[in-house]
C-alpha cells in the first residue's frame, strides 16, 4: 500500500557524495598526500615542485567535488577549510603533514550532514502534501 502523504511530483534531494565516492575521494587525498610527503623530502627540488603538486591536488578535488555537484564557494565553512588546506600546504615542512586528506574529510563530512539536512527537512516539509 503507497503512502498517501507523499507528492509524486516532487523528488526528493539527494545525497551528492556517497559512502563509495567519500571512501575513494579519502584514498585519493591519502595517496596524494603521501606522494607529495615522498616529493616534498627531496632536498631544494622537492620544495619547488611540492607547490606545484598542491596545485594539481587541488584542482582534481574542485572538480571532483563540481562534478558531484558540490560548489566550494557557496558556503563558507567549505571555503575556510579548502582554502585553510591550500595554504597549509604551501608552507614548506608543515606540507609534509597529511593536510589534503583531513581537509577533503572535513569537506566531505560538511557535505554530507548538509546533504541529510536537506534531505530531513524536504520530508519535513512535503509530510502533509497529498497525491
Amino acid at each position: 500500500m503507497e503512502n498517501e502523504y507523499v507528492n509524486k511530483n516532487v523528488v526528493p534531494p539527494q545525497e551528492r557524495i556517497d559512502y563509495g565516492t567519500a571512501q575513494l575521494m579519502a584514498i585519493t587525498a591519502l595517496f596524494l598526500d603521501f606522494f607529495q610527503g615522498i616529493v616534498g623530502a627531496i632536498p631544494v627540488v622537492g620544495q619547488i615542485l611540492s607547490p606545484l603538486i598542491s596545485i594539481f591536488i587541488w584542482l582534481t578535488f574542485f572538480v571532483w567535488l563540481k562534478l558531484r555537484g558540490v560548489t566550494i564557494t557557496d558556503n563558507i565553512k567549505r571555503l575556510a577549510i579548502m582554502a585553510g588546506g591550500s595554504f597549509l600546504e604551501i608552507i614548506p615542512i608543515i606540507n609534509i603533514a597529511p593536510i589534503w586528506t583531513i581537509t577533503i574529510l572535513i569537506t566531505v563530512m560538511l557535505v554530507k550532514v548538509e546533504d541529510k539536512n536537506k534531505i530531513k527537512d524536504f520530508y519535513k516539509q512535503n509530510i502533509g502534501f497529498s497525491q
